[in-house]
This record gives structure tokens, C-alpha cells and sequence, in this order.
């Protein structure tokens, strides 16, 4: 049994063997990138949140044109070349912001928030990458791992449900890029409208993680859900919910389990 909720825990799948039970699941697929994470690239170590924007930009636009040829985009755009290309992208748009960022010390992790604004300040000429995005709403959802209701499932789900009732019509199928960050680490993760036949989730994570999945190695690494369930699964077990004891006041508790949402979607073409 320990095994099989192990299993479960982490997102994994396959067949899983406990006693004389059988539990068959759903196995994510794994993509692991090619010798390289943001910590194999120079001056990528801080950069995680300019390579998850990256990649939520990439996949965005890239869904779209794969949406028309085949309902399974995901698996296609999904790549070990599409990892090494945005984190290699990623970094070099952090190194830009570094730069024009005289404040700004270069192991200091920038929020998306700071990175967005930054980008507008600096015109769209100057990051057009991130001039396609849009945070729907306009504001950054902020959650408690350990509080129900505004723990990582319910504050995603919320974010998709929002945006998809006030847009049924107009953006039925458009994409969802959600960036989820626990400082100092940013992750982002993909999901499908719900009027979309593609039912594939998304989880791209430039840090190495042999750890939980040792796939990964020392490499980034990207996995693709069958349900919402599974990549949740993962999630916490990325981001768990951490009880720091009773001598800890609630409120510094909160903080310490606290996680911020990026809901984005691709901006309406005028």
C-alpha cells in the first residue's frame, strides 16, 4: 500500500503492485531536457521565473497553431528541444533585465509581477516575448498551501473557472498558462479550455528534480497529465504543505506556506 500511495503522490503511474492488488493508473509522461537546466547555464541560477514566462509565452502561441492539425498539440509541442530552447531564452531575457536593472542584484529572484512591469517600462520592443501576455483579471492570486480553499487545487481551479464562464464564447479555446511561484522557485503549468477536446495538463519546471522524479536527474523537465487531479498530485509534492509546530504563530505559518498564481492567457488580437 505505501507503495502504491508513493506513487500516487508523485503523479507517476503505470502499473503498481501492492500485495495481492493491482492498482492500475494513468502514467504521466515524462520529457527531460537535453544535459541542461537553469543551473547549467551561466547566470541562469535566479532566472526561473523570465524561463517560465518564456515557456508559458511559447507554449501559448505555439497551441494555437497546433490546435487545427491535431487534438493531442500538448504531446507535440511538448519537446526536449522546446525545454532547452526556452530556458536558454529565458535566461538571456534575465540577463537583459539584470542589465537594465542598475538595483537589481543579480542572485535576487524577480516575481513575474516585477518582470511584467519591467517589461511594460521598458516598451514591447524591448521583450516582445512577454508582450503577448495577459494576467487575467489583472491582479496575482495569492494562496496557503495549507489552508482549505485557498490551497494549490482549489486556487487553480478557481482561476479556470473564472476566466472560462466570462469567456465562453469569445475565447472558448483559448489556452491557459498558470505560473505558481513558492519563493524562490517558479514553475508553470498548462491547461486545456474545457470546450477543447485535448486533455492534456502540463507541468514545466526548469529546476532538476531526482528527488521526486528521477527521471529528471540532474536536467529540467516537463510532464504531461491525462487530469487536473495528477498534475495537482505533483504539485504537492513540489510544493507540500509544511506544519512548522505549535510554538510558530498562525500568521508565520501562513507566510511560510503562502504561493502566489499567475493566471495568463494570450492577448486579444485588435
Amino acid at each position: 500500500a505505501a507503495a502504491a500511495a508513493a506513487a500516487a503522490a508523485a503523479g507517476g503511474g503505470g502499473n503498481v503492485t501492492s500485495g495481492s492488488e493491482t492498482t492500475t493508473t494513468t502514467a504521466p509522461k515524462m520529457i527531460v531536457a537535453d544535459n541542461i537546466s537553469q543551473y547549467s547555464v551561466e547566470k541562469g541560477k535566479s532566472a526561473c521565473t523570465c524561463i517560465a514566462l518564456t515557456m508559458a509565452a511559447s507554449f501559448l502561441q505555439q497551441v494555437i497553431e497546433e490546435d487545427n492539425k491535431n487534438k493531442d498539440a500538448a504531446t507535440r509541442i511538448l519537446t526536449c528541444d522546446f525545454l532547452r530552447h526556452n530556458i536558454m531564452e529565458g535566461v538571456d531575457i534575465y540577463r537583459q533585465l539584470v542589465s537594465c536593472n542598475t538595483q537589481m542584484v543579480e542572485v535576487e529572484h524577480m516575481s513575474a509581477e516585477e518582470i511584467l512591469e519591467q517589461q511594460e517600462d521598458m516598451g514591447n520592443d524591448a521583450l516582445p516575448k512577454f508582450a503577448s501576455l495577459e494576467l487575467v483579471g489583472g491582479y496575482v492570486r495569492q494562496g496557503v498551501l495549507s489552508t482549505p480553499g485557498m490551497d494549490l487545487q482549489s486556487m487553480m481551479q478557481g482561476c479556470i473557472t473564472e476566466y472560462y464562464q466570462q469567456n465562453q464564447h469569445q475565447q472558448s479555446q483559448q489556452w491557459m498558462a498558470i505560473l505558481i511561484t513558492k519563493t524562490p522557485e517558479t514553475i508553470v503549468v498548462c491547461v486545456p479550455p474545457p470546450a477543447s477536446e485535448e486533455r492534456h495538463y502540463c507541468l514545466l519546471d526548469s529546476h532538476p528534480r531526482p528527488h521526486l522524479f528521477v527521471e529528471s536527474s540532474t536536467n529540467a523537465y516537463g510532464r504531461i497529465y491525462t487530469t487536473l487531479d495528477g498534475l495537482v498530485q505533483s504539485l504537492h509534492t513540489i510544493f507540500p504543505s509544511t506544519v512548522l509546530g505549535p510554538d510558530i504563530p498562525e500568521t508565520m505559518a501562513m507566510m511560510y506556506n503562502s504561493f502566489d498564481l499567475y493566471p495568463l492567457v494570450l492577448k486579444k488580437k485588435t
